[in-house]
């Protein structure tokens, strides 16, 4: 074996694998189905990014690690889902949500939009009355938010390969 030595004196490559095969593998000791497909394409990449990328943590207190977020969408402690990573969300949440939807564990999405809705929903909530709520929503679903999902749609059945390898390799 030649090279440098990582994890428990494994190759960077089998370590690498090693590493993400034991934070992906739930409580029944296999892998989720849904999370294989995040194992090959990680495993495609360099190992020594991806080792470097397990072991970083958020900026902000109490962050967790990249292999503490791995680690809980493969126990069930973190829906697979856009709406669980919602509800976490971070730079981090932010950069593996795209690599999910990259290896297609979770269908592409406009996180702007998405974005958008949220902040929406928050702010209609501290509307008193429910029927101008009831207005507001109405126009801003189908008037703002259906323009831009359209925009959205089109740019990616033009540009769909070119749109997911941007969202994949965001920070």
């Amino acid at each position: 074996m030649t090279g440098r030595l990582h994890h428990r004196g494994l190759c960077k490559h089998c370590a690498a694998d090693t590493v993400l095969t034991e934070l992906l593998t739930g409580p029944d000791g296999n892998i989720p189905a849904e999370l294989q497909p995040l194992l090959t394409t990680l495993m495609a990449g360099e190992p020594r990014q991806l080792l470097e990328w397990l072991g970083k943590r958020g900026r902000r207190p109490g962050n967790p690690t990249t292999a503490e977020l791995l680690r809980g969408l493969a126990t069930g402690e973190c829906a697979i889902s856009h709406d669980a990573l919602d509800a976490r969300s971070s730079k981090q949440i932010e950069h593996l949500r795209s690599v999910l939807v990259y290896a297609g564990v979770l269908p592409p999405r406009h996180e702007c939009v998405a974005a958008l809705q949220r902040w929406i929903t928050a702010k209609l909530d501290t509307i008193s009355s429910k029927d101008d709520q009831l207005v507001l929503r109405s126009f801003i679903t189908w008037h703002c938010l259906l323009d831009c999902g359209t925009a959205w749609i089109r740019a990616l059945r033009r540009h769909r390969k070119s749109t997911v390898c941007a969202i994949a390799s965001a920070p």
